[in-house]
């Protein structure tokens, strides 16, 4: 459930029905998401107390830190039976604020832990990628959005600088081809994701996009009338 921490007259109500909802349709989990990161243990407490009150059924908890508070609405949340809380090495995520998994075994929790894989992996990511803390912050830096999601969640702001990676979608490339989004197949989004695995290339840039842009819908035009025929 994202956004479920929103200051919204009766969230909470809505979030206990649907959570009471699903567990009865036979969803094995829900997801329970700060993902503005603006939550507070006392905004914690309240939402999951009236979930509870609906439903005995698994729950799982997605913080985000943009306010410093996500290890203290963990620990508000495990009260409600939380077990699994969702986590990104290197802080990884939407404006990079997700909690690296290192904060929870910091802040005394036990997860099943080899510290000499995770350094094994952190090795292989410089070698083939680059340094993750960089990429993170080229990603997922205060200004840069990827997805149309997140530039709604960031509110709309107008100095965004739009980059088009693995999880962007066919809004972020008509805003950065300037065409509708209508004139974009799922074909074409598809090949242009395609093109960042076999380049090795972790986001385009709006120049990238542009050059390659004639092209690539000279190349849909060629599939579609060769399917006509």
């Amino acid at each position: 459930m994202a956004d479920a921490t929103f200051k919204e007259t009766g969230i909470e109500k809505r979030a206990a029905e649907f959570s009471r909802y699903l567990h009865e349709a036979g969803a094995r989990s829900i997801i329970i998401c700060d993902t503005r990161g603006i939550a507070n243990p006392e905004i914690i407490e309240r939402l999951f107390k009236e979930i509870r009150k609906n439903t005995s059924g698994e729950l799982e908890f997605h913080p985000h830190n943009d306010n410093g508070l996500a290890i203290k609405n963990v620990e508000e949340a495990i009260k409600f039976g939380v077990k699994k809380i969702g986590t990104s090495l290197f802080h990884a995520g939407e404006r990079g604020t997700m909690l690296d998994p290192r904060e929870l075994i910091k802040a005394g929790y036990k997860i099943n832990y080899e510290p000499k894989y995770l350094k094994e992996l952190e090795r292989e990511y410089k070698r083939r990628i680059g340094d993750p803390y960089r990429i993170s912050e080229l990603v997922f830096g205060e200004k840069t959005i990827v997805t149309g999601s997140q530039y709604r969640l960031r509110g709309r702001f107008e100095d965004a600088k739009l980059l088009f990676g693995v999880t962007s979608d066919k809004w972020i490339l008509s805003k950065i081809l300037g065409i509708n989004k209508e004139e974009i197949s799922d074909e074409m989004l598809e090949e242009i994701k395609n093109r960042l695995y076999r380049e090795r290339k972790i986001v385009f840039t709006p120049i990238e996009l542009n050059e390659m842009k004639n092209k690539l819908f000279d190349e849909y035009k060629k599939r579609i009338r060769s399917n006509m025929i």
